[in-house]
């Protein structure tokens, strides 16, 4: 005869009330009361940062664009390679470039430091009027208006 078969109906259900009090006891004091702090810390800091930088972002975009010394250029012919180096050099970004990395799928990653912002982004609206885009792209800062970009981009 086990314990548990010895123990009344009442006492068998208090046990299991007990026991699933200690598993949501377990549950917040392992998992839940130990990711409050980083919780408050993103909500406090890191978001508050992101969205500045956001903001940052989104007002050098508008100025880019309103930036009259952007002109619609006739189409590179040639490799994908081609394109790049002639844009970059066009928008002074091309000393920034480290490291150039074509694969077979017609892309190419990118990768630049301590680049200008803005002439980064010159460099992005010169591409596209080469009908290059941009894949994806990781942008991080340092330095107030230099960035790190590592991007990937493809012909379309």
């Amino acid at each position: 005869m086990s314990f548990i078969s010895s123990l009344s109906a009442r006492e068998r259900g208090l046990l299991s009330a007990m026991g699933l009090l200690a598993i949501l006891l377990m549950f917040y004091m392992l998992l839940w009361e130990p990711t409050q702090p980083r919780l408050n810390d993103l909500r406090e800091r890191q978001l508050p940062q992101s969205e500045q930088t956001l903001a940052w972002v989104k007002q050098a975009l508008a100025n880019a664009e309103n930036n009259s010394s952007v002109e619609v250029e006739k189409i590179i012919e040639g490799p994908l390679l081609t394109v790049i180096e002639q844009t970059a050099e066009k928008a002074k970004v091309r000393s920034a470039i480290q490291r150039m990395q074509p694969n077979q799928n017609q892309q190419v990653k990118i990768w630049m430091n301590e680049v200008e912002f803005d002439s980064w982004l010159r460099w992005v609206a010169l591409l596209q009027q080469q009908n290059v885009e941009i894949d994806r792209a990781s942008v991080a800062t340092n330095t107030p208006g230099l960035v790190n970009v590592r991007m990937t981009v493809v012909r379309r």
